[in-house]
């Protein structure tokens, strides 16, 4: 179990100590008789604190029951298109909603990855999401079959511009959402540092590495999950869903009160009483209760017959014992008295 919890999973890239505890555990003795030495010296408030946005850093990240990926479907753009196919190579394969990237011809070959020319000062590729979306996740899925090591040294920007154009969309300022520094793995997740980073633009740009050879953009998928306004849910203890839900509740409910209320719906209670009650003697294990069915097994039998004996055989042995002391002290009484 150590072992796992602290194993790194391949997708998501974070080990099971650090999605349910925030940290990574040490070993068994630590665990049982005192904090870790890593920590043994932090004040405890500020490990309190520490460990408190750790794990509204784990929530965040794998908060994705109402999340969807926003970016799929959506047009995508990129700074040039290798071979200048972009049935093959072009930038909306990179947001298509295909993962599988295993092999060079189920690949970059058979279009399943987008792909820029080789060798540019700056390659790129980017994403209108039509909407103002508050971006909480991104996962970037890179070549399986070669060249993994031409995805290195990037960044992951984010642009909310006021003219959503694709003329004017990176004229304004960008949020830095991630760095990448060096080779990215093949499967990246990316959680923006605050995780209310709103856009509506993704970008992702990286500038040429003169030490590789061939150096080019290729991206077989980015999904990019995140929320709208008016997909967010509203939180059950704010004032607002409160609001709302007495809201509704007026419209739909005329008003009575609570004696009115009473006789209304004292109907309805009593026939789901009457509904609910069971009737025991109808019950098979009711009546299971006063018969037993025989067991006519014959292993059944012998073990009934062998109880019996040697119950018999205890009892005659006591009953005997009993006799044969009654008689000694019979004789015992005689013997005095005759003396």
């Amino acid at each position: 179990m150590m072992a796992y919890g602290a194993s790194e999973h391949e997708t998501t890239g974070q080990t099971p100590n650090s999605l349910m505890l925030s940290r990574e555990l040490s070993t068994p003795l630590n665990i049982m008789y005192e904090m870790p030495p890593s920590v043994k010296d932090i004040p405890a408030h500020k490990w309190a604190w520490d460990l408190k946005e750790k794990l509204e850093n784990s929530h965040r990240f794998f908060r994705v029951d109402y999340l969807e990926n926003v970016a799929l479907g959506k047009e995508s753009r990129q700074d040039s298109t290798y071979k200048n196919t972009p049935l093959k190579f072009g930038p909306h394969l990179a947001n298509d909603g295909k993962t599988d990237t295993t092999g060079v011809l189920n690949g970059i070959l058979q279009g399943q990855c987008s792909h820029t020319l080789l060798d540019s000062s700056v390659f790129w590729w980017a994403v209108n999401l039509e909407v103002e979306t508050v971006i909480e996740r991104i996962t970037i899925y890179g070549r399986t079959d070669c060249c993994n090591d031409r995805l290195r040294d990037f960044d992951v920007l984010v642009y909310n511009p006021t003219n959503a154009s694709w003329n004017n969309y990176d004229k304004g300022p960008s949020i830095l959402c991630h760095h990448q520094t060096g080779e990215s793995p093949l499967i990246l997740n990316v959680t923006c540092e605050d995780g209310q980073i709103k856009g509506r633009f993704v970008k992702i740009i990286m500038r040429k590495n003169h030490d590789i050879i061939s150096h080019s953009l290729c991206l077989c998928e980015v999904e990019v999950y995140g929320r709208t306004k008016s997909g967010e849910p509203e939180c059950p203890c704010s004032c607002d869903y409160k609001q709302n839900v007495e809201s509704i509740a007026e419209q739909v409910s005329p008003q009575h009160s609570e004696e009115e209320w009473r006789e209304i719906l004292q109907q309805r209670l009593t026939e789901l009483q009457n509904e609910m009650k069971l009737d025991k003697r109808n019950l098979s294990r009711w009546r299971r209760n006063y018969i037993s069915a025989a067991d006519k097994r014959e292993t059944a039998r012998n073990i009934g017959i062998v109880g019996v004996l040697v119950l018999c055989a205890v009892v005659g042995t006591v009953v005997l014992l009993d006799l044969l002391s009654l008689q000694k002290h019979i004789r015992q009484i005689k013997r005095l008295r005759r003396q």
